[in-house]
């Protein structure tokens, strides 16, 4: 119960850092958008946070609408390409120093190995890897706490460094 308890905590603080992420994203777009002279830029901003709780949807789609709508409004300009620098700033922001930051202090990851788990499990499972990357690695790393890490120690204390005690009996005897 207690692992199971520490996993529902870590994965509720993920997805209040997530939240949080999202509204200081959709916060940003609005204000970068608004200084841009960007038509309807309250309801893109709205639309960003709301969207972007879910990893890269919010910024696809936000950036499609937004892109037609200036495309169509003012054609190829200076607006437009504020508008790419915007969403590839925030992107940039948001996965080198939002996430790190935010979710670890969270959930208790170091920045390094939220990067490492959105690698690893971006690989492993494609992109619903990438949506659950940070969940999944704090569930491992407290299920190694709680299970692993007991046994490894209990080693330590008793010197032997070759064999371990396992739940399911002592390991088989090396061969001659």
């Amino acid at each position: 119960l207690r692992a199971l308890t520490r996993i529902h905590e870590a994965n509720a603080a993920f997805f209040r850092g997530q939240i949080i992420i999202a509204m200081t994203e959709g916060a940003i777009v609005f204000v970068v958008l608004t200084i841009l002279g960007v038509d309807l830029s309250f309801f893109l901003g709205i639309m960003y946070g709301c969207l972007a709780i879910i990893p890269y949807v919010g910024v696809i789609s936000v950036f499609s609408v937004t892109s037609l709508l200036v495309l169509a409004d003012q054609g190829f300009g200076g607006t437009f390409y504020g508008v790419v620098a915007l969403f590839l700033s925030i992107q940039l922001l948001e996965n080198l120093v939002l996430q790190p930051l935010i979710l670890g202090k969270k959930t208790g990851l170091h920045p390094m190995a939220i990067i490492i788990s959105l690698f690893v499990f971006a690989d492993l499972f494609g992109f619903l890897g990438v949506l659950l990357a940070v969940p999944l690695a704090s569930m491992t790393i407290i299920l190694a706490q709680e299970y692993l890490m007991p046994f490894l120690r209990e080693g330590e204390k008793t010197g032997d460094t070759a064999t371990y005690k396992l739940p399911m009996g002592s390991p088989p005897k090396p061969g001659p």
